[in-house]
């Protein structure tokens, strides 16, 4: 059975971002940009231009392997970044803007567990 899923408001939004500590930019990005997991995670530096995202395609996880294939719909879109997340983002030119302390493509699941759920629980 399908349950219900209440989207986070702006408040809980940001205050669930300031509990992720170093993945705040992260939180925000996913909150307010729109953008799938997979483009999420797979954005590089090259894609940001004066305040313009480009997502052009995304980091998918197959069997442990991470791959760059299109977006899910093929097409090409250009995103205004909120002041709000633009002033949150790490400064990088090259290489993914997401990524773990190692400098690795962030997992969807090991994120979930061991940041966003803590994080939420964190704000109540």
């Amino acid at each position: 059975m399908a349950r219900d899923i209440r989207p986070l408001t702006r408040d809980e939004l940001f205050a669930v971002a300031e509990a992720s500590g170093r993945y705040e930019p992260l939180i925000l990005w996913l909150g307010l940009m729109g953008t799938r997991w997979a483009e999420t995670v797979g954005l590089e530096g090259g894609q940001i231009r004066q305040g313009i995202v480009t997502i052009d395609s995304s980091l998918s996880e197959v069997n442990g392997q991470f791959h760059r294939v299109p977006t899910k719909t093929y097409a090409v879109r250009r995103l205004p970044i909120p002041a709000t997340v633009s002033q949150s983002l790490p400064e990088q030119s090259r290489g993914l803007i997401f990524q773990t302390t190692f400098g690795n493509p962030i997992r969807g699941a090991k994120f979930r567990a061991d940041v966003f759920v803590p994080a939420c629980d964190a704000r109540g």
